[in-house]
């Protein structure tokens, strides 16, 4: 998450999930900045929004590392 306020948050879900049994794909470095709501599938591709909140960098890395799973 992009504030210090939420950092937590990533922590506690990481924690969570791996209960539930689910591992990431892939975790975006320290030093960029990824939130869901600036993603938005749309059939065969997918639309990822940068700025404030979802830095070029974090998308870069899963694009580099699959993680999208679109053709574009």
């Amino acid at each position: 998450m992009n504030s210090l306020q939420r950092e937590p948050e990533t922590r506690l879900l990481k924690i969570v999930y791996q209960a539930l049994g689910f591992e990431p794909l892939y975790e975006v470095s320290a030093r960029e900045r990824l939130e869901g709501g600036d993603f938005i599938p749309a059939g065969d591709i997918a639309f990822q929004g940068v700025g404030l909140r979802t830095t070029f960098g974090a998308v870069q890395e899963l694009l580099e590392h699959s993680c999208y799973g679109y053709n574009e």
